[in-house]
């Protein structure tokens, strides 16, 4: 079983990795196909976090959007910048209903860094419901090019919000692209953060597998339950993601967990 636990829906004029996605549906409908032609069961989909981006699904529309496929779900995604009287209760019930399966963040994305005080009620609140919180980790945002996002999401924030919340699951998101040996470093040993692996392997966004390699070999000699499979499909490109597990020097039993049981129990999957 594959499962990626981190894809984006989109639609704008143009194309993007030679597709042309006119609506949602025809999106979606291109992740399905993609799905099937990787050997992905299950894909958990991030919504955009404020619902008047003509281009990306907010969370109700990506909600409608699914309906009862149980190939598909999805993550609540917090504004915390443009944070509404009973957010945190809209997120809380979602959560405890299992309609969503987690929460991320957009620091570097959105103005705020990863440690911010308006993320800890949060914190709090998926510690205690067993659900993960997901950050955005990039060194260098490529949209728009050359934005900084190294200092709002840097791992060293992350870190620190693992350590504090021991109960809660941190998963960190594209490894800190393309500072992997930094990430790994700053790190290491905390065993309730987990790092997702989408968007390190495309070439359109990253200097190549060779870079995330021993970084991410060591981590899985060190604790291979914190290593999660995640492809940032539609921007990255999905066969890139599974051939570079499939050509990791590791024992079977360690590839079905990055691509699937590691995802099953850190998001709570019932599949």
């Amino acid at each position: 079983m594959r499962i990626d636990v981190h894809a984006h829906l989109a639609q704008f004029q143009g194309t993007c990795r030679g597709e042309t996605y006119r609506d949602f549906p025809e999106a979606l409908a291109n992740l399905k196909r993609s799905m099937q032609a990787n050997g992905i069961d299950h894909t958990i989909l991030i919504p955009e976090n404020y619902d008047d981006n003509p281009e990306m699904p907010g969370l109700r529309q990506m909600l409608a959007l699914i309906g009862g496929d149980q190939s598909l779900s999805c993550l609540g995604c917090p504004r915390i910048i443009q944070e509404k009287s009973g957010d945190l209760e809209y997120f809380r019930d979602l959560l405890a209903r299992g309609v969503i399966k987690g929460l991320k963040f957009f620091p570097g994305h959105d103005p705020h860094y990863a440690d911010d005080e308006r993320c800890r009620p949060y914190f709090v609140m998926c510690q205690s419901l067993g659900a993960p919180v997901v950050f955005h980790s990039t060194d260098t945002d490529s949209n728009p090019p050359g934005r900084m996002c190294g200092p709002n999401t840097d791992p060293k924030l992350i870190a620190g919000i693992a350590k504090q919340y021991p109960d809660l699951r941190v998963v960190l998101a594209h490894f800190h692209w393309p500072k992997y040996e930094y990430c790994y470093e700053t790190t290491r040993g905390i065993p309730n953060l987990y790092f997702d692996l989408s968007g390190v392997v495309d070439d359109d966004e990253s200097p190549g597998t060779e870079r995330i390699r021993e970084p991410l070999l060591k981590v899985l000699a060190e604790d291979p339950r914190r290593v999660i499979f995640g492809t940032d499909w539609m921007e990255a490109d999905p066969t890139k993601h599974v051939a570079m597990v499939e050509a990791l020097p590791i024992e079977e039993n360690v590839k079905q967990m990055v691509f699937s049981e590691n995802a099953v129990r850190t998001y709570n999957l019932k599949l």
